[in-house]
């Protein structure tokens, strides 16, 4: 009866490693489904901003008339409307490319549990994370290092010390700054315009300010992107190796007394 108690919980925890094994396996293919470029403006007709195939702004164009309809006042909130009407097109076009791809059945099926091994290779096949663990030439680090690492990389995401979730490009008209463009891994996140600097300047000035600080924002993004990816990819798998190890009774060795 003790031991059924005791087997229970890493019963539990296989599956959802299993479950959590299968999510990979669907968020990896889901990112191999290729989604194009879009475009679109806002609701007033002021404003149109282009994706490009990373899902971040290229390009923003101001239309005709847009002073009449937005104003200088309105100009920030049109470009990330028009940003957002983009990105719910996109989002439209890549939720058909899943269910085409068929990514879509493989997400209704997430929950059904894995075919059993076959027999005389029980206990032989390792998950992912396991993998990559085993993989490792260095001894596993202790769960309080990697749990601090998810900590830091967290605050970072979220633009504390050290901000590496967020890229921000701006431009300076005279001594203040006229521009400034906020960007996430894979969105625009905020889009600043001074409008009283935007009420003296001609519509070509203005659209230079934008596209030299979405440039900017571009390539600050560029820049921390694939870095945060790698860290909070390699941060995951170092988890769950552990977590996996301890509930199949094959923890990887380490050469740290306490570790765990």
């Amino acid at each position: 009866m003790m031991g059924e108690r005791v087997q229970q919980p890493f019963e539990r925890l296989a599956q959802a490693q299993g479950r959590l094994s299968r999510l990979v396996d669907i968020a990896r293919r889901a990112s191999e489904v290729p989604v194009g470029a879009f475009e679109d403006q806002d609701r007033s007709g002021s404003v149109r901003v282009r994706l490009a195939e990373d899902g971040l702004p290229e390009s923003i164009r101001l239309l005709s008339g847009w002073r009449g309809k937005c104003g200088t006042g309105g100009l920030s909130g049109a470009v990330l409307e028009a940003a957002q009407q983009a990105m719910a097109r996109r989002m439209a076009s890549w939720a058909k490319a899943l269910d085409d791809s068929g990514v879509t059945e493989m997400v209704a099926t997430v929950d059904q549990p894995a075919a059993a091994p076959a027999a005389g290779h029980a206990g032989q096949e390792r998950s992912p994370f396991q993998a990559a663990a085993y993989a490792a030439q260095e001894p596993p680090r202790e769960l309080s290092a990697i749990v601090e690492d998810a900590f830091s990389l967290l605050d970072a995401f979220d633009g504390g010390p050290g901000g590496g979730g967020l890229a921000t490009g701006t431009h300076a008209g005279g001594s203040t700054e006229s521009v400034s463009i906020v960007l996430t891994e894979h969105a625009i996140r905020s889009c600043v315009v001074d409008s009283r600097w935007a009420e003296t300047q001609d519509d070509g000035r203005i659209e230079a300010a934008l596209r030299s600080a979405l440039h900017e924002a571009r390539q600050a993004a560029a820049t921390r992107g694939p870095d945060f990816r790698d860290r909070s990819g390699a941060l995951v798998a170092e988890l769950m190796a552990r977590i996996a190890g301890v509930s199949q009774g094959s923890r990887p060795t380490s050469t740290r007394e306490g570790a765990f």
